[in-house]
């Protein structure tokens, strides 16, 4: 390991990056929930296929995979389920090289580029928060958590599997590592909610979403992943300090989080904690994919540190955005209140994508911008 560290070498922020070739639209999906008797599958599996299903007699290409929606990758209509939106301009640059769009420095970004992230109250209303988390539960009780496997490991990473790999373009759930009265407890939902679920995708298309990535100084803004967190009353787990760039490698840098409350969160039930400034001291740690597992390789080994760290304690519909390098963490909840969040994640589509980053979509769903 002293070896694998030694010659590993931080990141770092060149100006000028490769362009990233035009990204197409998205499919779209239309589904139904398996009821008795519906072919062999099991009864509460949510099926995700073309608009016009399939054809009478036709067998799907691949069992449905228990605990995620099932996406018919072959249907691309032009249209997307009635809700597309014009897309927000991008800024002009030049063709050969990746330049940040100029503009006069504004409050905001003033903030986040010294302190790593920026809290935005109200964003939403409680009832758009509301409305979100009642269709998250939808889902999963489409699923079932007791038909469900694989849990969302913080400390040991044991999801890191071709079930995690494969929902990158699908929205897959993952419990929890304990259990409550005995009964499982779904930890998240993820990756695709935004691409793939209408509700989810009105949410995370909001145009001054786009607006606020661009003032943040991100040129051609994608909606990378996405996920609901549920953090669920007594077993909510312990999330350990950490950096999404670690796991959204772009060169240069540019993963912004938008994390949203969608309930009240504060000490008691794991708010959000963050290390402010801490962004400028680079990138500690890669999550590599190799094959069908993953590695974390450490590019520097200082311990994040006791002291300084800021907990983010906010009413639901309030907005928390945040640079990617910006180390984070949250306690265990164990108190009897539930501290649902959802997470969108954001790159620059002119910078470039590792290609050996855990996530990655398949061929025929590329990533879309606001």
């Amino acid at each position: 390991m002293a070896a694998m560290v030694s010659e590993a070498r931080p990141l770092s922020r060149p100006r000028r990056a490769r362009r990233r070739r035009a990204m197409g639209p998205g499919p779209q999906i239309c589904g139904h929930l398996v009821g008795e008797g519906d072919d062999d599958r099991p009864a509460g599996e949510l099926l995700v296929t073309g608009q016009d299903g399939l054809e009478e007699g036709q067998a799907p290409a691949q069992p449905p995979v228990p605990g995620s929606l099932r996406l018919d990758r072959e249907h691309r209509p032009a249209q997307n389920m009635g809700h597309e939106r014009p897309r927000t301009p991008l800024p002009q640059r030049r063709r050969a090289h990746y330049r940040r769009p100029t503009m006069g420095p504004s409050d905001r970004r003033q903030r986040f580029e010294e302190h790593g992230y920026l809290v935005i109250p109200d964003f939403y209303p409680r009832e758009r928060c509301d409305e979100l988390r009642a269709a998250a539960e939808e889902i999963v009780t489409a699923i079932d958590p007791a038909r469900l496997e694989v849990e969302f490991d913080t400390h040991g990473q044991r999801h890191a599997q071709p079930y995690f790999f494969e929902s990158a373009g699908e929205i897959r759930a993952f419990l929890e590592p304990k259990r409550d009265a005995g009964q499982p407890r779904v930890n998240k939902l993820g990756h695709a909610l935004h691409d793939l679920h209408p509700l989810f995708d009105r949410f995370s298309r909001d145009p001054r979403l786009a607006a606020l990535v661009t003032e943040l100084g991100c040129a051609e803004p994608l909606l990378l992943q996405s996920m609901v967190i549920f953090k669920g009353p007594r077993v909510g787990a312990e999330v350990l300090a950490h950096q999404d760039a670690t796991y959204l490698v772009t060169d240069p840098p540019s993963a912004i989080g938008l994390w949203f409350a969608l309930e009240d969160a504060n000490m008691e039930n794991g708010c959000l904690e963050v290390l402010p400034g801490a962004h400028r001291e680079g990138l500690r740690s890669r999550f590599r994919r190799e094959g069908d597992r993953c590695r974390t390789l450490l590019l520097d080994p200082r311990p994040w540190p006791e002291q300084g760290w800021q907990p983010v304690e906010v009413p639901a519909g309030t907005l928390v955005a945040f640079d990617g390098l910006l180390p984070h963490r949250s306690t265990a909840n164990r108190s009897p209140h539930s501290r649902c969040a959802y997470t969108l994640h954001v790159i620059d589509g002119a910078a470039s994508y590792a290609s050996d980053n855990w996530l990655q979509r398949p061929p025929n769903m590329p990533l879309r911008g606001f």
